[in-house]
């Protein structure tokens, strides 16, 4: 009978199947249907048994839902051989085609697509057939929740019929009649002619340009014109096949915008931007009057315009600066222009006759305040907030002038020993920045001027202290180690060091209670005893700044260890000068012939800082310490075992470059003059150990001659033969200091 060889077999169509059972003997004849999961049966819709009273029988079964079935036939309760019979029931009519490759419209030649969706149409298989004007290959794939995605290509334009069928059977809407039209291709088109080419098309007049759709394909060009008024009258007239005149009525000077599309689509280009023009000549135009020059805000600056001999067009004037000013125009042929400025500063005036600047436009105008040094603006960060700044610590911050008319700043400072007017002032767009670097711990005073006049608040007092000033002393300090329970005590002479709160903070194995205890002679006595052995981290620090080697390494014995120091060797390139600050590198300890300890290290900076490290075990005898420098200058690596005396060598000094902190300040690194000394100072206070080298590329050989002022910074000077842009190379450590080179530009004599 039907599906016994595998086949797929429709729903609600009548299955009949032959049993002989002639050789079996009397016996009864069962069939029942069971789908998966155990069910059994489909709503009474059982098989049919028909005795035909000679020892066969005849099964008929109509199936009414889809899937997989079993149809099991028992004879005097005992299985027919070739049972039970596995069954694939579909459903044609449950499976929906959809997509844009089902619909009119595709064009010949391009890649469509549609899917099938056979969810519901149980088991079987999809088969598509495309019948047009030329043969259609079909691709299908298949995708997640029993969905398929046919994709096909029409070889031509024309009427198309798909035939969708699932199991052979045609699904519904099958077959689908589509519409494919003719490929065009909008890139093809052509366009040219002065209509569109700016300087060519005039207000008052008709433009005109032509339109080649020769290789697009069949269809029609679609041209709008937008001027600064809205749409313009165009006209188009078709010259041949595929040929159009497009004209097009220019109604005044400005921007146009020429959209042209082919069956639908942009074509390349579109929209063409043309600048249509007056017919003028902007030579004629005259400009004069004193209110060029600038002024003072709030006073009328007038000048005028001459256009009498200029010819037809439009007349604008647009101010740009640090205020939008009011301003009047009055007059025709001659222009009378005012304009109000109400912020200082410089403002551009550009003046326009028919969209097109007039000859020297635009103009720079400088309008100035009055002085009035009340109205100086300062804001010192570090000085009034603050109780102390650190030394050598730059003090920076903005004084705003705007308001305050036109005038210059003076800054000096009064310290420890007297006056200092080293002070860097320079000159911003709203006013001055001001730089300086106390180096002496003690009270200052910083005063400043405006115009000659005292600013408000003026001087500034501050305070400057220095962390490196404070003396700390102790026992524990000297010795290698102390033992557990016992007192100890550290005194901070804070003398020398200037203002400042001093605090301490003690980190170990066991919380510490520390006493403090200031005494008259400007010394602080700290008192604490450790309850557990081990390493502890006193941190004194002196207005948040770490003294010079805090924090100190406290080492707190309970038992006797074995002293493995002497046993232990350090080396590689963590240990060698020449290392570049923000680098990780490392060194190795070998602890070979040592035994029962630990390995201890401790690295300060150049500012007496600890810098972190990572000790990391590479077997049982070898240690690598990992860490990255921070700063400039000497830092010292000291390392033990054991808790015993140092390791041999140590501490060890190791010399740091860091070149980004170089820094380059004078007039001769901005600007110079030919054949004239010019001069600029390089401080490598904060850049740590290197060597100092310069070269320069430019239009004339310049020789650098650099002095060392011994004080951390470097004079040099150089005189250029030649006018031109010089860039000046930077190398501290042989490393440049910065990417590029410092641009400096040469000139034949001094401006005004």
């Amino acid at each position: 009978g039907p599906g016994m060889k595998g086949e797929f077999l429709p729903i609600n169509e009548p299955l009949e199947y032959f049993v002989d059972a002639q050789g079996a003997g009397p016996g009864k004849l069962d069939c029942t249907i069971h789908r998966p999961m155990g069910y059994n049966g489909f709503g009474g819709n059982d098989p049919k048994v028909i005795d035909n009273d000679d020892g066969t029988f005849k099964i008929v079964y109509t199936p009414n839902a889809v899937g997989r079935l079993k149809m099991n036939c028992n004879f005097a309760d005992q299985a027919i051989p070739s049972t039970p019979i596995k069954l694939q029931i579909f459903d044609a009519s449950k499976v929906r085609a959809f997509g844009e490759g089902l619909k009119d419209g595709n064009l010949a030649g391009s890649l469509t697509s549609f899917k099938v969706d056979t969810k519901g149409g149980g088991e079987g298989n999809l088969k598509v057939d495309i019948q047009g004007p030329g043969q259609t290959q079909v691709s299908l794939k298949e995708e997640v929740n029993h969905t398929m995605v046919c994709l096909y290509s029409p070889p031509e334009a024309g009427e198309y019929d798909i035939s969708v069928l699932w199991c052979n059977k045609d699904i519904p809407r099958s077959p689908f009649h589509v519409s494919v039209n003719p490929t065009v291709d909008s890139n093809a088109v052509v366009c040219f002619g002065e209509g569109l080419q700016s300087g060519c098309v005039f207000a008052d007049s008709w433009a005109e340009f032509t339109v080649d759709t020769r290789k697009a394909g069949k269809g029609e060009p679609r041209v709008e014109v937008v001027g600064p008024y809205g749409t313009c009258d165009c006209q188009q007239t078709s010259q041949a096949d595929g040929l159009y005149t497009i004209r097009y009525n220019v109604e005044t000077a400005g921007e146009h915008f020429v959209y042209v599309s082919f069956a639908g689509q942009p074509i390349p280009s579109s929209p063409f931007q043309i600048g249509a023009l007056w017919n003028t000549d902007i030579s004629k135009v005259k400009i004069f009057g004193s209110g060029l020059q600038g002024g003072m805000i709030n006073e009328w600056a007038e000048f005028s315009v001459d256009l009498s001999r200029a010819g037809s067009g439009n007349l604008k004037v647009l101010v740009e600066g640090p205020s939008q000013p009011e301003m009047t125009m009055e007059g025709e042929d001659l222009v009378k222009v005012k304009i109000l400025p109400k912020e200082p500063g410089e403002y551009k005036v550009s003046v326009k006759f028919s969209e097109i600047h007039i000859p020297g436009s635009p103009f720079s105008m400088t309008f100035k305040a009055p002085t009035d040094a009340t109205k100086v603006k300062v804001n010192p960060p570090g000085l009034l907030e603050e109780e102390a700044v650190c030394v050598n610590q730059q003090i920076m911050f903005a004084v705003d002038t705007s308001d305050a008319g036109d005038g210059d700043l003076d800054v000096a400072v009064y310290g420890p020993f007297g006056c200092n007017r080293n002070v860097a002032v320079r000159r911003i767009q709203d006013g001055y920045t001001i730089r300086y670097t106390p180096d002496q711990p003690g009270k200052y005073e910083m005063a400043m001027q405006f115009a000659g006049t005292e600013v408000p608040t003026s001087p500034f007092k501050f305070g400057v202290f220095d962390p490196s000033e404070v003396v700390l002393s102790g026992e524990c300090l000297s010795e290698e180690s102390v033992k557990m329970g016992e007192e100890i005590c550290l005194t901070a002479d804070m003398s020398k060091a200037g203002q400042g709160r001093i605090e301490i903070s003690v980190r170990g194995p066991a919380t510490v209670e520390v006493t403090s205890e200031r005494k008259y002679d400007d010394t602080h006595v700290f008192k604490f005893t450790p309850s557990k052995p081990g390493d502890y981290k006193a941190s004194i620090m002196i207005n948040g700044k770490h003294i010079h080697g805090s924090p100190f390494t406290i080492r707190v014995k309970g038992a006797d260890v074995i002293d493995g120091s002497a046993a232990c060797k350090a080396y590689g390139p963590g240990l060698s000068a020449g290392l570049l600050a923000n680098q990780e590198t490392y060194f190795n300890v070998d602890i070979i012939g040592a035994r029962g300890g630990k390995l201890y290290c401790k690295i300060i900076g150049p500012d007496g800082a600890e810098i972190p490290f990572d000790i990391q075990a590479i077997d049982a005898s070898r240690y690598k310490v990992v860490y990255t420098p921070l700063v400039g200058g000497t830092q010292s690596v000291s390392l033990s075992y054991a808790m015993g005396t140092l390791i041999s060598g140590g501490p060890f000094p190791v010399a740091v470059c860091n070149p980004p902190a170089v820094r380059v300040c004078g007039k001769g690194i901005e600007k110079g003059i030919v054949n004239k000394m010019m001069e600029f100072t390089v401080d490598t206070c904060k850049a740590g150990v290197g060597n100092l080298d310069i070269s320069v590329d430019g239009p004339a050989n310049i020789k650098a001659d650099i002095i060392n002022n011994k004080n951390g910074t470097h004079l040099v000077k150089y005189v250029a033969s030649k006018a031109g842009i010089y860039k000046f190379w930077i190398k501290f450590g042989d490393v440049k200091i910065r990417e590029n080179a410092f641009a400096v530009l040469i000139e034949n004599k001094e401006a005004d």
